[in-house]
């Protein structure tokens, strides 16, 4: 009996093409769109786990300012002494970012790049928060020595290579060596140079971007990260935020999840109006079949059969509605996955469609079908045989 009612509902549904097509477009819409924002949504949250992995879960952040504090500190003094009497169980590394781009002459070119200060310590344990720091010509740069490494982008502006000397702020510093690119704008523009040395040329010391401190094999994170917030508050270091990699990548799933939540939503909307208008094409079927019910229900139909078809048909113009969302919304997802990876190189995910959103959205269309489908479905079944024949 069902397969005998699901057949006659195709037929029904293909009896009036156009207006089962309209119908479908408003399911199609909503689906699209759901699929599509949930797919890269996913996607990014993969790809931000990824990279937290690649950074490390055994890292914490000593950041300049206080989280939530509606006031952004982008560097400060930090006295990382404190910090040392941990060196038994944590290395600790420093990086300096300066603010506004410093004055630079090389070979009759000059202009304004970014300077960057890097401890010692700081690459080996976060070599992924400089783009992964791989030298593509020459060496490391000095401590000892007034030598800088230039990014790819600078040392193809400026024309330099390793041995050339640069002038920053009236000193001289030797190239050491140049970078891989690594497709970070901010990585490749920049001026990369012993963190003491740029002390030296800012006349601030102690004033860093971010302090990262990386516990050893076997330390408990969350309890070191504790003790290195409390060293730097016993010497007096307020308004700082400490975190692990861990919390970082937490907030930042949090805050993906709720604009991905936010979004599917809006779409939401979107598939509701599909629906409504599903249940519009029903009740219109009900009115045009209304002869053809009361013949039914003259051979012998009961009203569980009137509703099932009724309901069937309703089910499976979601189901298909849902299958071409589903369709178009993967096609989206990848589409602007593309372009995003096209217009900014630092992007770098992939649109991530689960076994588990295929077949929510498949059982979701479908069930939004027969719930748009139910009131015309009850109306259709309660028809009277005598006067549905007698309708015209």
């Amino acid at each position: 009996m069902f397969f005998e009612l699901s057949r006659l509902a195709l037929r029904n549904i293909f009896r009036r093409k156009l207006r089962s097509a309209l119908t479908l477009v408003g399911i199609l819409i909503g689906m699209t769109a759901i699929v599509a924002l949930i797919s890269l949504g996913q996607g990014l949250e993969r790809a931000i786990d990824q990279q937290f992995a690649k950074i490390g879960y055994d890292l914490i952040f000593v950041i300049p300012g206080v989280a939530g504090g509606g006031q952004a500190v982008r560097s400060r003094a930090i006295d990382t002494r404190p910090i040392e009497p941990l060196a038994d169980v944590a290395r600790v590394g420093a990086m300096l970012r300066l603010d506004q781009a410093q004055p630079v002459a090389t070979n009759g070119v000059q202009g304004f790049l970014t300077l960057v200060g890097i401890s010692q310590g700081l690459i080996p344990i976060a070599p992924s928060l400089l783009g992964g720091f791989e030298l593509q010509q020459g060496a490391l740069f000095s401590s000892s020595q007034p030598e800088v490494v230039l990014g790819s982008a600078t040392a193809t502006n400026f024309k330099v290579q390793v041995g050339d000397k640069v002038t920053i702020k009236e000193k001289t510093f030797t190239v050491a060596g140049v970078l891989k690119p690594t497709g970070e704008l901010q990585n490749d523009s920049a001026i990369y140079l012993d963190l003491e040395k740029l002390y030296e040329l800012t006349q601030e010391p102690q004033l860093v971007s971010l302090v990262v401190v990386k516990a050893k094999p076997g330390v408990d994170v969350q309890h070191l990260a504790q003790q290195v917030e409390k060293a730097l508050a016993d010497n007096g270091t307020r308004d700082i935020t400490v975190q692990t990699s861990q919390q970082l990548s937490e907030i930042v799933g949090n805050i993906l999840r709720i604009i991905q939540v936010t979004l599917a939503g809006i779409a939401a909307i979107a598939l509701i109006v599909g629906a409504i208008g599903l249940a519009n094409t029903m009740f219109m079927a009900v009115l045009e079949r209304t002869r053809e019910i009361g013949v039914l229900k003259s051979l012998g139909a009961k009203r569980r059969h009137i509703l099932s078809l009724f309901l069937i048909e309703a089910s499976l113009l979601g189901l298909l509605g849902g299958i071409l969302g589903i369709l178009c919304g993967l096609s989206l997802s990848q589409t602007a996955t593309l372009i995003a990876a096209q217009a900014f190189s630092t992007v770098h995910f992939r649109a991530s469609a689960t076994p588990e959103l295929i077949l929510s959205a498949l059982a979701l269309s479908m069930l939004l079908g027969a719930l748009a489908g139910l009131l015309p479905a009850l109306r259709a079944s309660r028809l009277n045989p005598v006067e549905a024949l007698r309708y015209e």
